[in-house]
């Protein structure tokens, strides 16, 4: 695992807090405010918020987590592409209607910090009233001058919960 002190001068988190989206692709860079509000200042942070958000089926907090941007993806096992924020919060505000709180705990297995993108790649243990559910997931977040956000959740069935799926049947 690889992290940067967001604290030292002119360190690629510093300079990151400093960056602001304008559109896909483009970037520009702004001068920090003294009022700068971080919610997550750290990846494990936002992961914790996204995960408490998603255990309590909690909208506002889980707006919170995702980054304020149409590049935002969200994959759950056998669901669509939801792509941007509006299909994103759109897509769990009718899972939290459908399902309400839900215990979940996730196990990251790899982990990699950079200075402006932190992945985790890990199991996610669901239980519901059908039982318990093994979901393999992947979470991008991005350093925002806001602090970490999600960037990009990515989750499906993990093999021992994939109905007749063999290690020879993969697709890639």
């Amino acid at each position: 695992e690889r992290t940067s002190n967001p604290q030292a001068p002119g360190s690629a988190m510093a300079i990151a807090l400093q960056t602001r989206r304008r559109g896909p692709g483009s970037m520009s860079f702004v001068m920090p405010t003294s009022d700068l509000e971080t919610l997550h200042a750290t990846p494990d942070e936002a992961e914790t918020a996204y995960y408490d958000a998603f255990a309590r089926a909690d909208s506002l907090a889980m707006e919170d987590v995702w980054l304020q941007d149409d590049a935002i993806v969200c994959i759950h096992p056998a669901s669509e592409i939801m792509r941007g924020r509006r299909a994103v919060l759109s897509g769990w505000r009718k899972i939290f209607a459908n399902q309400g709180p839900t215990e979940i705990s996730f196990q990251p297995t790899r982990r990699y910090h950079g200075p402006v993108l932190a992945i985790h790649v890990g199991v996610e243990r669901v239980q519901h009233a059908g039982g318990r559910v093994e979901v393999l997931a992947t979470n991008i977040y991005q350093l925002t001058e806001h602090g970490w956000q999600m960037l990009l959740h990515h989750a499906s069935p993990a093999q021992s919960t994939a109905a007749g799926v063999r290690p020879s049947d993969a697709v890639h």
